[in-house]
């Protein structure tokens, strides 16, 4: 069991439980296919995308592409701004064995995130 895929399975059951398009996801600290399209379907979410799905397709890439033109980009130290998309992204992280230099859902995208 590890522990930061449990945080993370957590946060996703806790922000995206009831929207449509996400499916509840069993909190166990293990990294497998379910927590892996949960991180995905939560993305679309937040790209505003309601015909979620379990693969990064030609719609999420577009839509990507149109509110990211340069990628995510890292925060200023200074920054105190919060997004979802940040704490996706540090999920998707720790679910692939990196560390994100937090010890939790941060929903920032610092250095620590930035410079793996």
């Amino acid at each position: 069991m590890d522990t930061m895929v449990l945080k993370t399975q957590q946060y996703l059951n806790a922000m995206y439980c009831g929207n449509d398009g996400y499916n509840v996801i069993e909190e166990n600290g293990q990294t497998g296919w379910t927590t892996i399209y949960a991180l995905t379907r939560a993305f679309q979410i937040e790209l505003g995308i309601t015909s979620t799905a379990d693969n990064f397709g030609t719609t999420t890439t577009r839509i990507f592409k149109e509110q990211y033109p340069n990628g995510i980009a890292q925060q200023d130290s200074n920054d105190t701004a919060t997004s979802r998309v940040y704490a996706i992204i540090q999920g998707a992280l720790w679910c692939k064995g990196y560390s994100t230099g937090a010890s939790g859902i941060t929903e920032h995208f610092y250095g620590g995130t930035v410079l793996l």
